[in-house]
Parts: structure tokens; C-alpha cells; sequence
């Protein structure tokens, strides 16, 4: 099962009655809801840091963003089924990567 599949069926929608556009819409939604909500729980974790370093808004949404990247990499690095070549170059063999 896809993981927005799994996502939908948790909240549900149900994924498999929606047109394939609509579905792009879902996924994109709730890959935005994750990022944001990563990025909660992460400026929770750093909160002593930001405030011994007097960072503003701005800045603390900027090292946030670059350690949740470094998280999402690291994540999929551990699963070992990606090298970091692969994920710093999707392409392989020229074509594009498989978007699911």
C-alpha cells in the first residue's frame, strides 16, 4: 500500500474513488501537513537552541527547513535501499525518476 494510500484510509478518504488529479492535490496536501508538522516538532526539540542563538522567525524557519531535509535524507539512507548518489541524482539511466 502507497503511503498516501495508507495516509487516506487513516483519515478517511478513500483514495481508490478520486480522479488521478484529485489525488495529486490529496498527496501534495498531506506531504505539506507532514513537513509542517515535522518542522513543529523539531523547533519543539531546538527551542533552548534558538533562543541561546536570539534567532528570529525567519531564521528558526530556515534551520528548520535544512534539518528536516537532512532527516528526510538521512531516513531514506538508513533504509538502505537508496545510495547517496541515488538520492542526490534521481535519473538513472537518463530516465526520469517514478513519481507514485
Amino acid at each position: 500500500m502507497a503511503a498516501t494510500e495508507f495516509l487516506c484510509q487513516i483519515i478517511g478518504i478513500k483514495s481508490n474513488r478520486l480522479s488521478k488529479e484529485i489525488n495529486i492535490i490529496v498527496e501534495a496536501e498531506l506531504f505539506t501537513r507532514l513537513c509542517e508538522e515535522l518542522k513543529e516538532i523539531f523547533k519543539a526539540f531546538y527551542k533552548s537552541y534558538f533562543r541561546l542563538m536570539r534567532f528570529n522567525a525567519e531564521k528558526e524557519n530556515g534551520v528548520m527547513e535544512d534539518k528536516l531535509v537532512r532527516c528526510v535524507i538521512n531516513d531514506i539512507l538508513a533504509t538502505e535501499e537508496y545510495t547517496v548518489s541515488s538520492v542526490a541524482n534521481p535519473r538513472v539511466n537518463g530516465e526520469q525518476p517514478c513519481l507514485n
